[in-house]
């Protein structure tokens, strides 16, 4: 009973039949409860209400975003004390670049599915494990990249190489649309996982699950998604010619 209770709670919430009057899902005038009914919002409105769940999610995104610069420092510590040995450092140049950016052409075409899908697969990951540990090992998995990312950089610059050009010709291009679509999913992930921290007034603390959990798939599916594949195509056919400028290719 009380599962498939949740269940349909869950998708009243989801689906937009329940309207969600939350801190973080404030409704555009005129909104209505289709609840009780078969009615669904048109998908206009959905995304309308799934935009008004944004706002509400600064806070954690600006944590996250706190986050993610303390595993760039860390990447650099660590590359400090744990320096390429020389041989793997006569690598880390532009020609070798682009010798391996040649060796992916072959795969351009099946490129943006594999992005996406990796990206989908680390998300989840990370919204589970952050679920059973309160948001811990979400926060972990979200900064690890970036860490690795800000390590390889500082690999770049004791062996002599730019970071700022490895950065720019290999990252730069597709984490102007990758970045803020993984903060944003990030931040629906974490209010979620925290829920118990933060119980909103006159509703119960299944209640409130529910609903972070019903925030964060609107999020994840209805924008998080399609920016992802936006991403994936920038990364797949745009950084490509970017490295070529940067490196001289």
């Amino acid at each position: 009973m009380r599962l498939g209770w949740m269940i349909r709670q869950f998708w009243d919430y989801f689906s937009g039949r329940t309207p969600l009057k939350t801190d973080g899902f404030q409704l555009a005038n005129g909104s209505h409860s289709f609840k009780g009914t078969s009615r669904l919002p048109n998908p206009l409105t959905w995304y309308k209400q799934t935009w008004a769940i944004v706002p509400g999610l600064l806070k954690p995104m600006g944590a996250l975003l706190f986050a993610l610069l303390g595993a760039a420092v860390l990447g650099v510590i660590m590359a400090r004390q744990f320096p390429f040995p020389d041989d793997l450092k006569t690598q880390l140049n532009g020609q070798n670049m682009l010798t391996n950016l040649a060796g992916l052409e072959l795969f351009i075409a099946a490129l943006p599915l594999f992005i996406i899908t990796q990206n989908v697969r680390a998300i989840l990951l990370q919204t589970i494990l952050g679920i059973f540990t309160l948001g811990v090992l979400g926060v972990l998995i979200f900064m690890l990249p970036w860490g690795i990312i800000s390590f390889i950089a500082m690999q770049f610059y004791m062996a002599g190489e730019s970071p700022f050009q490895f950065l720019l010709g290999t990252i730069v291009p597709h984490a102007i649309f990758e970045l803020p679509v993984l903060l944003l999913i990030a931040a629906a992930a974490l209010r979620w996982q925290t829920a118990t921290f933060a119980p909103l007034s006159n509703r119960s603390l299944s209640d409130v699950f529910i609903i972070r959990a019903a925030e964060f798939w609107r999020i994840f599916l209805g924008l998080g998604i399609p920016l992802l594949f936006l991403a994936a195509l920038v990364e797949s056919y745009v950084t490509p010619q970017v490295l070529r400028l940067v490196y001289g290719g």
